[in-house]
């Protein structure tokens, strides 16, 4: 109705101008039964100038594509904005909704290949779990020494920063837990959802330098 309408576009311009300073806030506006709660993650390394922007575009587009839904979550390289009329879900970690997208190209040496992912990927997300008192649980790393044609694997997780140390890293530990089924013997992927993320590549697709670098046996 108009009134939920009213307080979503409310909702989204509030997580735009907050959201972008730290990289993280929830929010709620109005009053139930019309009540809207909306949560907004900016990727670890992104300036505070392209957060502000990837949550402009992404307010935009929910109104664009969703404009009748009561809840909907949308992601982009450098943020994800949800929203729901159900406020529970700032207090729960519950990572759903999530999406999944693979590097269709395949890679050489594939059990080689994933050994040397599950470890720089369980490198980072003890790395970002343990950021504790940090407004941000994110960390990135590297894979050396893989194949000549294939030099370096680029990893990237991340949590919202309200997550504990154990339920960042149990959220992400699910990700990594789906690799073997979804996306082996692949160069890269990625899962999203609203509490953790990951991604992992042969190719550098982030900004900051690596928290981690590992070279293989």
């Amino acid at each position: 109705n108009s009134t939920y309408k009213s307080n979503l576009d409310l909702l989204l311009s509030s997580l735009a101008s907050n959201g972008s300073l730290s990289g993280f806030y929830n929010g709620t506006a109005g009053q139930s039964p019309d009540q809207v709660s909306g949560i907004i993650l900016c990727r670890g390394d992104v300036a505070t100038a392209d957060c502000s922007s990837c949550l402009a575009t992404a307010g935009q587009v929910l109104l664009q594509l969703c404009p009748n839904k009561r809840g909907a979550t949308v992601w982009y390289d450098d943020c994800l904005v949800r929203y729901s009329n159900n406020q529970s879900f700032f207090s729960s970690t519950d990572n759903s909704p999530m999406a999944y997208l693979v590097n269709e190209k395949d890679i050489p040496e594939v059990s080689r290949f994933d050994k040397l992912v599950s470890e720089l990927m369980s490198g980072i997300a003890d790395q970002a779990a343990a950021s504790n008192g940090s407004s941000k649980k994110f960390a990135t790393g590297t894979m050396s020494n893989f194949t000549s044609e294939v030099p370096i694997i680029y990893g990237l997780v991340q949590c919202t920063p309200d997550l504990s140390r154990s339920r960042c890293r149990q959220c992400l530990q699910k990700l990594f837990d789906v690799i073997p089924n979804l996306f082996e013997g692949k160069q890269g992927a990625r899962a999203v959802g609203v509490r953790c993320n990951m991604r992992y590549e042969v190719y550098s697709f982030y900004q900051s330098t690596p928290t981690l670098r590992l070279t293989a046996p």
